[in-house]
């Protein structure tokens, strides 16, 4: 049964944690892959070739998270982060190939080595980052959802936005401001993202 009141995109998750009987960090992942269509999982697709090839790809979870080892990176013996694949990182090394890209916007889910291409253990991840990347990703994660299912509110801002016939008595001005003050970072990731693209 839902939590009431529980917020997207871990409604979503969760509800293909209990539909399908599998850990939230692969739930997660999935969704992210397949652009949120919880309807794709069902029995016929966990049966598929293309689910067992996914599913070879998960990392797993480690009996230890932190040991003194030799970093995969730079080869430094320090005290380093199991990713879960089978691949270690110093504290550095984890901060510039896993904080470093979340802390720029983009939502990391596999393994930075590159000969892996596992699928890492995301709230693994998230227990070992700084609480500034434990945000971005949480923000992430919420724009990877509401490209596909936008709210209510913002649906319309968006709409306003596109097209000047809408006008901002039939929004509200309070609603506008408010949808906008609450997205004002993903506002500013979408338009540096839009901006880069024009260099492209």
């Amino acid at each position: 049964m839902e939590e009431e009141g529980e917020a997207e995109p871990h409604a979503t998750i969760n509800r293909l944690v209990r539909r399908i009987r599998i850990p939230r960090e692969r739930a997660t992942i999935l969704l992210v892959l397949y652009d949120w269509d919880e309807q794709k999982f069902n029995g016929e697709f966990l049966l598929s070739d293309e689910y067992a090839s996914i599913a070879s790809r998960f990392a797993r979870r480690p009996s230890f998270t932190l040991s003194t080892r030799s970093c995969n990176r730079c080869n430094t013996v320090a005290l380093s982060q199991n990713l879960g694949c089978g691949h270690h990182l110093c504290y550095q090394c984890f901060t510039e190939l896993i904080e470093s890209p979340i802390l720029d916007g983009r939502f990391l889910m596999m393994c930075p080595n590159y000969d892996c291409g596992k699928f890492l253990l995301l709230d693994l991840l998230r227990d070992h980052m700084s609480s500034e990347a434990r945000s971005k990703y949480d923000i992430s994660l919420k724009m990877s959802h509401q490209a596909f299912f936008p709210e209510p509110v913002w649906n319309r801002v968006v709409s306003f936005v596109r097209s000047s016939a809408t006008s901002l008595v039939e929004i509200g001005v309070q609603e506008l401001k408010a949808a906008l003050i609450e997205r004002r970072r993903e506002i500013c990731i979408i338009a540096i993202m839009a901006i880069f693209q024009l260099f492209d």
